[in-house]
């Protein structure tokens, strides 16, 4: 079990975080549980709850792939933030901040598969450049099911796409000089 507790000064950083390609990543496995209810986690590349595992935030602040780097999305890294079916646990609080990298076939930066994965309560997703030079376009892809509380683009000058159905119960900030696009056949509802 790994757990950030509510103090607002803690930091903890996985990874490079200064330079190269930042393959450093995050698995929660089957049993294994992460808790973030306060402070910053910063992982240099990718978040991986897998099926039985159990991911809880209520504070704070997970920021995935933050120095922008880091691996090509494949079949052995699915995703930059990425929840298997099965897995467990909900968002309920915090903001969880994604650069994440170019979609690759059926493999995106934000991958949700397991329906009852909850945003509750006042959490924020963030899609937004990280520190390297590089930024990339990313892709958004959620099972049906999932509800998000709010979510903001800020990546200037990249796209961020749509590959799925998205429901977000509050609300949705696109930033100036940021791209939403939704691909063919999905659609998002707002404040439902």
């Amino acid at each position: 079990m790994c757990f950030l507790s509510d103090e607002s000064s803690a930091v903890v950083k996985l990874g490079n975080q200064s330079s190269g390609t930042g393959e450093t990543d995050l698995v929660v496995y089957s049993g294994g549980i992460l808790n973030i209810e306060g402070g910053i986690l910063e992982v240099d590349d990718q978040v991986h709850v897998l099926s039985g595992g159990t991911f809880n935030m209520t504070g704070g602040e997970l920021y995935v792939h933050k120095y922008g780097n880091g691996t090509s999305l494949s079949y052995y890294y699915p995703g930059n933030f990425y929840i298997e079916s099965g897995a467990l646990g909900e968002i309920s609080g915090g903001s969880l901040k994604i650069c994440g990298r170019e979609s690759v076939n059926n493999y995106h930066a934000f991958t949700i598969l397991e329906p009852t994965f909850d945003f509750t309560g006042n959490s924020t997703v963030h899609f937004q450049h990280g520190v390297s030079a590089s930024h990339f376009n990313s892709g958004i892809y959620v099972v049906d099911g999932v509800v998000f509380q709010n979510i903001v683009i800020d990546k200037p000058g990249n796209t961020v796409f749509v590959m799925s159905n998205l429901d977000i119960e509050n609300g949705l900030t696109i930033e100036t000089g940021s791209t939403l696009e939704i691909e063919s056949g999905n659609q998002i509802t707002v404040g439902h």
